[in-house]
């Protein structure tokens, strides 16, 4: 057998490799999120304590995938190149579409679940995007199913299917971002500590919207262009694995938010995950230093009573002047 009838791995599995490699690191960032998140919120809500377990299952399996990929094609086959462009395609790689698919899937629904619990107005928005996600999942899955009858060298064929998918896929991105953003803005009011919350949650969704929706447009435009290559391949593991670190890094940073933001029974709103309750919260801005004012007149009150006071019936009314203050502290707190 010549040397120039083996096909080059750099376009193929040279890609598959480096998206391996650089897909570990986020999988490793994905893990220090996940550890913080049950550390940070255990008393979260069961759903988003399942969403977290279930993006770790996949996340875990997605990086069994992948890396099953590079073993069998760089180790298993290792001096034996034909037989990564002959015969059946490996298992792990049939599956890879389907596993991309349902992680996107996953990190979409947590997106979805803010803009249902921010208002019924915004719920035909989420209902066009779970069409769109239903739409993408269904085409990830007949990748998959394309993938198991498909010789390795005709593998390249599942990329319509699966591209088509990730296009619905940025469509569904599209949406909910947008969204989440229109939400964010329409709560702005004349509060400036109020609006920089509001601008940094905006500011917020649009990096994590652009970052993933950016590396997803790469990987469709590679798997149009570059057909009879694998080079999709790597900026395809990459993008899944951000919709997983965007998904943490939005639990997580409620953190940092802990105190800007509360709800009617001055409680953070950690159990719904930055739910954006923002005309609740602008509310009570100024709440705390209107009743610090009301305590602090009680006090002076007290303090001149104090001085001159008054007895009935053998009753001071400095005590029940000071039972009056007592009881405006305890409206304050």
């Amino acid at each position: 057998m010549s040397s120039t009838a083996i096909p080059p791995l750099d376009n193929t599995y040279g890609s598959v490799l480096i998206g391996t490699c650089l897909g570990l690191i986020l999988y490793g960032v994905t893990l220090l999120q996940s550890y913080r998140y049950f550390q940070l919120f255990p008393a979260d809500r069961p759903f988003l304590k399942m969403l977290v377990v279930a993006m770790l299952i996949l996340e875990t399996l997605y990086t069994v995938l992948s890396m099953h990929i590079c073993y069998w094609s760089l180790v298993t086959n290792y001096a034996n190149p034909q037989a990564l462009f002959t015969g059946r395609s490996v298992w792990s790689l049939a599956f890879l579409p389907l596993a991309s698919g349902l992680l996107m899937m996953t990190s979409q629904i947590f997106f979805l679940r803010r803009i249902i619990i921010v208002g019924r107005k915004y719920w035909p928005c989420a209902g066009v995007a779970i069409m769109l996600i239903i739409t993408q999942v269904s085409f990830e899955s007949l990748a998959t199913q394309r993938a198991f009858t498909l010789d390795v060298s005709n593998v390249h064929e599942i990329f319509g299917p699966s591209s088509t998918g990730a296009v619905f896929a940025l469509a569904a991105d599209l949406i909910i971002t947008g969204t989440l953003i229109l939400s964010l803005w329409q709560s702005k009011t004349g509060f400036s500590q109020t609006n920089t919350l509001l601008n940094k949650l905006i500011l917020y969704s649009v990096n994590t919207g652009l970052i993933a929706g950016a590396i997803n447009v790469i990987s469709v435009i590679l798997a149009f262009r570059f057909q009879q290559t694998l080079l999709t391949f790597a900026p395809g593991i990459i993008c899944v694995r951000f919709y997983a670190v965007s998904m943490m890094a939005a639990l997580n940073t409620r953190a940092s938010l802990k105190g800007r933001g509360r709800s009617t029974n001055g409680t953070s709103n950690g159990a719904s995950g930055l739910e954006m309750n923002t005309p609740v919260n602008i509310k009570l801005q100024s709440r705390p230093q209107v009743q610090n004012i009301d305590v602090s007149v009680n006090v002076e009150e007290h303090s001149d009573m104090h001085k001159q006071p008054v007895q009935s019936d053998g009753v001071s009314d400095d005590f029940d002047e000071t039972r009056k203050v007592q009881h405006g502290r305890f409206n304050a707190v």
